[in-house]
C-alpha cells in the first residue's frame, strides 16, 4: 500500500514537470511586425493633431522557399510584407486598432527597426519611450531611426532590392559600422540622462537620379537628427554629419578625400581605425570639452602628381587629412553649441560624475552654459600604407613615367623647333639689314619667352602644358614621352 502511494505520488509530481510549451502558438498564427513608424497627422485644421500609426508585417507565407529551394519572393517586391495604418490619440491606440481588426496575434518580438517621422519627433517622443519600455515584446535591440523630411509610412511602404523586408536592409545599414548604430536601449538612455538624445535619419531618395519611375526610390541613412529633451531640433548632413562621426568614434570605414594646397588633383584616403576621446574639465572656474582624435589610413587613390614614396609627400598628406577632420569637428561643435544648442555626446553627464560640485552650480542652466563653453580639438592622423607604387599611374600604357620629365622634355624640344626656325629664317636678316635696337628687342622677347615658359613648365600649380602641346606638336609629344 505504502509502495503504491509513493508510485502515485511520484507519478502526479513528474507530470507537473511536464506541462510542454504551455504558452506556444503556431507561426501561421501570428502577425510577425518587422518594423513599425509613427506620424503626426491633422486631418481637421480645428481639432488636435493625431498619431498614425504604420506597422509593416511579415507575411509568413512569402518568407519560405519552393520544394526546390528557390525563395517564394523576390527581393525588390513588396509582396513579402503589407501595411497597416490606423489613427488614435496617443502611441498605442493606434496599434490597439490594428489588433483588434486582424485575424492574427500581433508579435512584436521580431520589430527590427521603428521609423518616427519628422512632425511627431518635434512634437515629442516621450509617449513612444513610455511604450517601448512598458510593453513586455517590445525589444530594446530594436533600431530607432527619424524621417528626414518625411513621414514614417512613406518609408515602411517602399521596397529593397537586396531585401525581401526593408526592416532588414535598415538594420544591416545601421550593423555596417559606416554610421552610428543606435537602438532604443541607447536612444532611451540619452534621452534620460543629464545630457540630449540623438539617432540617424533615413531618406528617401532614387536610385537612379535620371529616373522618374517611382519603383526606383529606395532609402539611405546619410543624416544625423539631433534632439533637445525629447524634441527634434534639427539635422546634421555633409560635413557636419562628418564631424559628428569623427567626435563619436564608433565607427568602423570611412573614406577621406583631401586636396593638397598647391598640387592639382584630389587624394583620397581610407580608415583603418578610430579612436576618440572626449571629455570635459574644469579650468580656472569654467567647463572646457577637450575632443582628441587619433586615426589610421591607408591611400586608396592619388590623383595627384604627387610621388607618395617621399616622405615631404606623406607629411603634407597627412597634414591635409588632419586640417579636413579639425574642420569638420570644429563646424560639427559650432552647430550643436550655437545652432541647435544640444548636448549629444553627454558632456553634462560627463560633468556630473566627475565633478558633482561643479555640476550643482550650472545643472539649472546648462545649455546656455554649454553654448558658451570653449572646445579644445587635438588629431592625430597616421598614413599606414601609401601602396605599391608613389606616384600615380599616369600613362595610359602602364608605364610609371614621371610626369614633370615628360612634359619638360616636350617643351624642350617645342623650344628647340622654333628657335632652329627662327634663326634659319630671321639671322641673315638680323644680321645684315636689321638695326641694333632691332637686335636687343628680339633677343629680349626671345629671352622673356623661354623664362616664361619654363616656369610654366616647372610649376605644378598651373594648367597642364600637355595639353597645349597635343595639337600641331602632337606627333613630337608622342615620340618624346615614349
Amino acid at each position: 500500500m505504502n509502495a503504491r502511494s509513493i508510485c502515485c505520488a511520484t507519478v502526479l509530481a513528474l507530470s507537473v514537470l511536464c506541462t510542454g510549451c504551455w504558452d506556444a502558438t503556431e507561426i501561421d498564427r501570428l502577425a510577425i511586425v518587422s518594423a513599425s513608424g509613427l506620424d503626426l497627422v491633422q486631418p481637421d485644421p480645428e481639432s488636435p493633431p493625431l498619431v498614425q500609426g504604420t506597422l509593416q508585417i511579415a507575411r509568413a507565407s512569402e518568407m519560405g522557399s519552393t520544394g526546390g529551394g528557390s525563395p517564394t519572393t523576390t527581393t525588390g517586391s513588396s509582396d513579402a510584407f503589407i501595411l497597416e495604418q490606423a489613427k488614435g490619440e496617443n502611441a498605442l491606440e493606434p496599434f490597439d486598432t490594428i489588433r483588434k481588426r486582424l485575424s492574427r496575434k500581433l508579435f512584436l518580438g521580431q520589430r527590427r527597426v521603428i521609423v518616427i517621422g519628422e512632425d511627431y519627433a518635434k512634437h515629442g517622443v516621450y509617449d513612444l519611450v513610455d511604450e517601448v519600455i512598458r510593453n513586455p515584446q517590445s525589444r530594446l535591440r530594436t533600431y530607432v531611426v527619424i524621417a528626414y523630411h518625411g513621414t514614417a509610412e512613406s518609408i515602411l511602404e517602399l521596397p529593397y532590392a537586396l531585401n525581401r523586408l526593408p526592416a532588414d536592409a535598415i538594420a544591416e545599414i545601421e550593423q555596417q559600422g559606416a554610421t552610428p548604430e543606435i537602438d532604443a536601449k541607447e536612444f532611451i538612455e540619452k534621452l534620460v540622462s543629464k545630457g540630449d538624445t540623438f539617432a540617424m535619419g533615413i531618406q528617401k531618395v532614387q536610385s537612379n537620379p535620371d529616373s522618374s519611375d517611382a519603383s526606383t526610390s529606395t532609402f539611405q541613412l546619410n543624416q544625423i537628427a539631433i534632439f533637445r529633451a525629447d524634441k527634434l531640433v534639427g539635422w546634421l548632413e555633409g560635413p557636419t554629419f562628418q564631424g559628428f562621426l569623427w567626435i563619436y568614434g564608433r565607427i568602423k570605414r570611412d573614406d577621406t578625400t583631401v586636396r593638397i594646397k598647391g598640387v592639382p588633383g584630389y587624394l583620397t584616403g581610407r580608415m583603418l581605425s578610430i579612436r576618440t576621446e572626449r571629455s570635459i574639465s574644469i579650468v580656472h572656474g569654467r567647463p572646457q570639452i577637450n575632443i582628441h582624435t587619433r586615426t589610421q589610413y591607408d591611400i586608396a587613390e592619388n590623383g595627384t602628381p604627387m610621388n607618395l614614396n617621399d616622405p615631404i609627400n606623406v607629411t603634407k598628406v597627412r597634414n591635409a587629412i588632419q586640417q579636413e577632420i579639425l574642420s569638420q569637428i570644429k563646424s560639427t561643435m559650432d552647430t550643436l553649441q550655437h545652432q541647435y544648442v544640444s548636448d549629444p555626446f553627454g558632456f553634462a553627464e560627463q560633468l556630473h560624475k566627475r565633478d558633482p560640485r561643479a555640476w550643482e552650480k550650472v545643472h539649472e542652466d546648462w545649455h546656455s552654459v554649454y553654448s558658451k563653453t570653449p572646445v579644445v580639438i587635438t588629431a592625430d592622423v597616421e598614413i599606414r600604407n601609401s601602396g605599391l607604387t608613389g606616384p600615380r599611374c599616369a600613362s595610359p600604357r602602364g608605364k610609371h613615367v614621371n610626369r614633370r620629365t615628360r612634359l619638360m622634355f616636350a617643351s624642350i624640344l617645342c623650344l628647340a623647333i622654333i628657335l632652329v626656325v627662327t634663326f634659319k629664317m630671321d639671322y641673315h636678316m638680323l644680321v645684315t639689314a636689321g638695326s641694333k635696337r632691332e637686335r636687343i628687342v628680339y633677343g629680349t622677347m626671345f629671352t622673356i619667352g623661354f623664362i616664361v615658359t619654363a616656369i610654366y613648365v616647372c610649376s605644378p600649380t598651373l594648367p597642364d602644358p600637355l595639353r597645349f602641346l597635343e595639337g600641331p606638336i602632337k606627333p613630337l609629344t608622342a615620340w618624346s614621352i615614349s
